[in-house]
């Protein structure tokens, strides 16, 4: 099992007491780094231009299809270090608002189950 950087709920490193801490292994780590890819835009970050979620090729569209913004979610979630399977994928789309909301649930490597709201 891996284990990552600590990340405050800012999104930066966690340093508590002058000491850098660590994810624990499982859950903790793999939904930090789903919580990382799924808001990091495809090509944000230069030394892997392919990382992150295609925002502005098929989520910022004009009238994007549903489908193929869960198609790219469902697609960067499974194909996460840790993510051992998907067993729950809930996504809305308000056209007018253009607001997208998505809730799902993971179970990872270790088996433990967890659920994330992005």
């Amino acid at each position: 099992m891996m284990t990552d950087i600590r990340l405050n709920s800012n999104g930066d490193i966690d340093i508590s007491g002058s000491v850098i801490s660590l994810t624990d292994p499982g859950a903790e780590s793999t939904a930090q780094r789903l919580f990382i890819k799924l808001r990091t835009f495809k090509t944000e970050w230069v030394y892997n231009t392919d990382f992150g979620v295609d925002y502005f090729g098929k989520v910022f569209t004009k009238g994007p299809a549903k489908a193929l913004v869960d198609a790219e979610f469902r697609s960067k979630i499974v194909n996460t270090p840790g993510v051992s399977q998907l067993i729950r994928f809930t996504s809305t789309i308000n056209q007018a608002t253009r607001e997208y909301t998505l809730d799902f649930t993971v179970v990872d490597e270790s088996g433990e189950t967890f659920s994330l709201t992005i």
